[in-house]
């Protein structure tokens, strides 16, 4: 009975101290789990090993010993066609170490109770096997984008052959995905990555249907005055006839037409100089930039510069006139529709008609509202002018009114609906008050006749 007491009080004494070992072995690994500012043993990244570091110490050894990325490449696939491939260095993909060292020391830290603390501690005492960690990458989407073939280029007219080039695809790619997919790339080795093929909008065939199809806008104006203004008219309308522009190109007057002058057989004929109407080589052509602009305003595009002229022009309305002169002032206009857009420029019988042909891909229409906000009526002034006899009249300068005017361009659908409506330009025409040349001189003596004469000289004679 005492051997039994003895042997029950060993066994009580054993498991006492059993029980005292396992807590004093959980405490010392609860111990050692609680120690959070250090990466546990056996974790590397891309092969650096970074156990023991602080989240710091290991972002610093990995940016200076870290792997090499820069030659590892993208395979870029659509279906089963490799498209091109990229390399990291190429597209701006760079591990981002900084996350790779706090995605070590998460190694371990899942929760923050008392089972988490001791298994990290049961690891810092066995390490058992160990943990590599690929980095998470960022890319430079610019640099993507640049390394990348183009974006899906339309179907293009070319002027100088006529002919229709087909367009390219462009590829489309998912840069989240992508960014995912690198964590799985070895240092200097590639991985596959689907993309997907963006078909251009404008086909060949398309663009070979719609090509200079509509007549977007056109105006005529009547050619009036002498024969070298009507020549000088005829001459640079023939100078912007068949001009092509493609989508995005700009039209230039003085460029298309060039320098006027009398070799290029331009002639004298009446323009405006500092106020003053003087004949000048070149004159009249302005009639064929006005009537131009008048037909690109109706076509809708987007117009850069122009100016209206000194006094109003006769031979179009207030606000469409467009003034030119070599040096400056310009005309010039976009082509801002996705089609090349083509003018004719014709003068057949006195009348100057411009067209502009290109794609029409809607119904709508476009008007031009001019409002006159301001009227300076044109005064008739009288200066004596010894020249002249009495009574008699001259007149010297022809007389303008001055007005101003505000241009709108409205667009209408295909119904006669409203859809917009912008301030296209002001318009300040200065007055010129008409001159008019009276007579002061004396009108002469008629010469006497013979008979008229002979009676003179006898009522002279004394008797």
């Amino acid at each position: 009975m005492k051997g039994q007491v003895r042997a029950g009080g060993r066994i009580r004494r054993g498991l006492t101290g059993l029980a005292a070992g396992i807590l004093f072995a959980l405490a010392a690994l609860t111990f050692l789990g609680s120690e959070g500012e250090r990466i546990l043993p056996g974790v590397s990244v891309g092969g650096v090993d970074l156990s023991g570091l602080s989240r710091a110490e290991a972002e610093a050894v990995l940016s200076e010993r870290g792997p090499d990325y820069s030659g590892s490449r993208i395979l870029l696939w659509s279906g089963d066609t490799q498209i091109t491939s990229v390399t990291c260095g190429q597209i701006g993909a760079s591990p981002d170490w900084a996350g790779a060292a706090e995605a070590a020391w998460q190694i371990g830290r899942e929760g923050g109770g008392l089972l988490p603390r001791i298994r990290r501690g049961w690891r810092r005492l066995f390490p058992g096997n160990s943990v590599e960690i690929t980095p998470p990458f960022a890319v430079n989407t610019l640099q993507l984008e640049a390394a990348l073939p183009p974006a899906a280029t339309d179907a293009a007219y070319d002027p100088v052959s006529g002919e229709i080039r087909e367009g390219r695809p462009g590829l489309r790619v998912d840069v989240p995905a992508l960014c995912r997919a690198l964590a799985t790339l070895p240092p200097g080795g590639a991985i596959d990555f689907p993309v997907t093929l963006l078909p251009p909008e404008i086909d060949a065939a398309h663009l070979r249907a719609a090509l200079f199809r509509d007549i977007l806008g056109e105006y005529a104006t009547e050619v009036g005055g002498s024969a070298a203004r009507r020549k000088n008219v005829a001459l640079s309308a023939a100078a912007v006839h068949g001009t092509i522009l493609l989508p995005g190109e700009v039209f230039d007057y003085n460029a298309s037409v060039g320098q006027r002058t009398r070799e290029r057989g331009y002639g004298a004929a009446p323009a405006y100089v500092n106020g003053a109407t003087v004949e000048e080589i070149g004159g009249g052509i302005c009639q064929t930039s006005s009537t131009l602009y008048a037909a690109a305003l109706l076509a809708d595009l987007e117009i850069l510069s122009r100016s209206a002229h000194r006094y109003a022009s006769s031979y179009i309305p207030l606000g469409l006139d467009a003034t030119v002169s070599w040096g400056g002032p310009e005309f010039r206009f976009r082509n801002d529709t996705r089609y090349p857009v083509k003018i004719q420029a014709e003068m057949a019988d006195q009348t100057l008609k411009v067209q502009i042909w290109g794609t029409r891909l809607s119904g709508e229409q476009v008007k031009i509202r001019s409002d006159v906000l301001a009227t300076d009526p044109c005064r008739t002034k009288y200066q004596a002018a010894p020249d002249l006899t009495l009574g008699s009249e001259r007149v010297q300068q022809s007389g303008y009114s001055g007005y101003t005017v505000q241009t709108y361009r409205e667009v209408y659908d295909s119904e006669g609906n409203l859809l917009r409506s912008s301030a296209e330009a002001r318009s300040v025409y200065r007055r010129r008050d008409k001159i008019v040349l009276q007579g002061t001189a004396a009108p002469p003596q008629d010469e006497p006749t013979t008979e008229e004469k002979d009676h003179q000289l006898m009522l002279d004679v004394p008797f």
